[in-house]
């Protein structure tokens, strides 16, 4: 389900509570920022990621990129492993707030030593807001938050785990870019290198969409005249969240963003700019402040010296915990499967998940044997009318040691089918039940019944010779 062509993202900011549909999203950066105009510089890396789980729905996916660098470390990263481009779905999640582990499996590499269907971990930790990725033989750490590492490494992480309620579908984004300067002329010197990260999602409810998202931006100043980079702008390091944001759900997405968290003076915290996701063709575009750059279409060697690597993956998803073909935000029982949607008292609750789903007027009796193996016995007589709902229910099964005697609290009739519900005791416990008959006329013997206790006893059959029962409504 798309959530709709160009649709606004823009929302309340999702929920930190438990339950309902997690969303998840997590983007991170990591960059050489050592300057060292005879060795070069090691290459960036990024990642990024989000999706969301309903129940047994879940959809998400992701990107990895990893660059070779400048000089003597051509191919060698700030990263664990050589360069590649990878794009990968979550197949598994485990989510204990304020961290997760998902499970990945790739679906686009262009690197033969991790081909696709290598499966790997991405673990992200809200509160410490760190990202640690581990795909086949390639790894790399992200944060916490933003972190120097060794005096020469920038690496930044933004990680957002929540719960929105009501909902009915989500959209994901995940899009990444890394650019390096691959000269070997170190007479020459070389432009710095540069690299995006950006996920998020949106969730649509009953109230409207709920929108989380965010990422990072880094650009190092090379060696060149004027501490160059391969990005427009010169050296930029810094943080964003995710503001607004249009998308049709499937390829592309333009994400207006606000900078959080900086140590570039000249792009003060509250700098706008805008993001441009494409997949395909794998594009990234950057503009926040005086800095921009183009990453991709996926891996592209421009002027015969820059090599950048773009990814993308957009996605959506349509809820439907219980299978009736009733999306969970639209739907008033979501945990049950009730196609039909009845709400008898029309209070919001569907009466399948409704412990009081008021009644229908009606009349219904009946009793006999049910022709199955075990020989339950029956008797019913229960009525809806101006003196309100009453009536009573007894069913035997002596092979379950089950005697039920129930007080009918709701009837709802349904043409020839009469739906009961109330209270009593089998064999002593305190139960409730749920009791669905259907008349089909006489002599009776094609008059069916279904019982439901809450203590997870069931019974179903055909009514045996000499059984009979009569549904009558209004």
């Amino acid at each position: 389900m798309v959530i709709g062509a160009a649709a606004l993202l823009l929302g309340a900011p999702a929920s930190g509570t438990t339950g309902g549909t997690t969303v998840f999203s997590a983007a991170g950066t990591a960059l050489d920022i050592s300057l060292d105009a005879d060795a070069g510089d090691f290459g960036p890396c990024a990642v990024a990621v989000a999706g969301a789980q309903a129940g047994s729905a879940l959809q998400g996916e992701g990107v990895f990129l990893v660059s070779g660098g400048s000089i003597d470390f051509a191919n060698s990263s700030v990263c664990v492993g050589g360069p590649i481009s990878l794009r990968y779905s979550v197949v598994a999640a485990s989510v204990s707030p304020p961290s997760a582990t998902l499970t990945v499996e790739v679906t686009e590499s262009d690197d033969p030593s991790t081909p696709v269907g290598t499966t790997g971990t991405i673990t992200i930790n809200e509160a410490t807001q760190r990202i640690d990725v581990s795909i086949g033989s390639r790894s790399g750490g992200f944060g916490p938050a933003h972190t120097t590492y060794s005096g020469f490494i920038d690496t930044r992480a933004d990680v957002r785990l929540s719960s929105v309620t009501g909902a009915s579908a989500a959209m994901h984004y995940a899009g990444a870019g890394t650019a390096v300067d691959v000269d070997p002329n170190e007479a020459d010197g070389f432009f710095g290198s540069c690299t995006v990260a950006a996920a998020g999602t949106a969730v649509q409810t009953q109230s409207g969409p709920v929108t989380d998202g965010g990422g990072s931006y880094g650009a190092s100043g090379g060696s060149s005249s004027g501490g160059l980079s391969t990005c427009v702008g010169g050296e930029g390091l810094f943080s964003f969240d995710v503001a607004t944001g249009s998308t049709d759900g499937e390829t592309t997405a333009t994400l207006g963003v606000t900078v959080t968290e900086t140590a570039t003076p000249t792009t003060p915290t509250g700098t706008p700019g805008t993001i441009g996701l494409q997949e395909p063709p794998h594009r990234v575009d950057v503009a926040i402040g005086t800095h921009s750059g183009g990453f991709g279409p996926d891996r592209t060697l421009y002027f015969g010296f820059i090599d950048t690597r773009g990814k993308v993956a957009i996605g959506n998803v349509a809820f439907d915990s219980d299978g009736d073909g009733v999306p969970d935000g639209d739907d008033n029982c979501p945990e049950v499967p009730n196609p039909d949607q009845r709400d008898t008292d029309g209070d919001g609750v569907g009466d399948e998940c409704d412990p009081d789903p008021g009644s229908t007027p009606g009349h219904v009796t009946g009793g006999g044997t049910l022709d199955t193996q075990e020989r339950q016995n029956f008797g019913l007589n229960a009525r809806r009318g101006s003196q309100g709902t009453r009536g009573h229910v007894n069913f035997v099964d002596r092979a379950a040691n089950v005697h039920l005697n129930g007080t009918v609290t709701s009837i709802v009739v349904i043409g020839n089918v009469a739906i009961l519900r109330g209270h009593g005791t089998a064999s002593g416990t305190a139960v409730t039940f749920r009791l669905e008959v259907e008349d089909h006329g006489e002599p009776g013997r094609a008059d069916t019944l279904k019982l439901q206790l809450s203590n997870g006893y069931t019974a179903a059959g055909t009514l045996a010779r000499g059984g009979n029962i009569q549904v009558r409504g209004s």
